[in-house]
């Protein structure tokens, strides 16, 4: 599941940045709605690895690709 998350959020990343929208982040509801339903675990597993950052938004957390 974290590498299918990982991929996703990379995915979603280029294409946002492809498309010159910035911020190019992605929301956790975001991963929730495409069908990861309980992601926590994942994220802080893929956060303390160093392969994520994440942002914190006014309504949501955020998650870009750690370059």
């Amino acid at each position: 599941m974290k590498e299918k998350i990982l991929s996703f959020i990379s995915e979603l990343q280029k294409e946002r940045e492809d498309a010159h929208i910035s911020p190019a982040h992605v929301l956790t509801v975001e991963i929730i709605n495409r069908g990861f339903h309980n992601p926590y675990k994942a994220l802080n597993e893929l956060y303390y690895e160093g392969k994520i950052e994440w942002h914190r938004t006014i309504n949501d957390i955020a998650f870009t690709i750690k370059k």
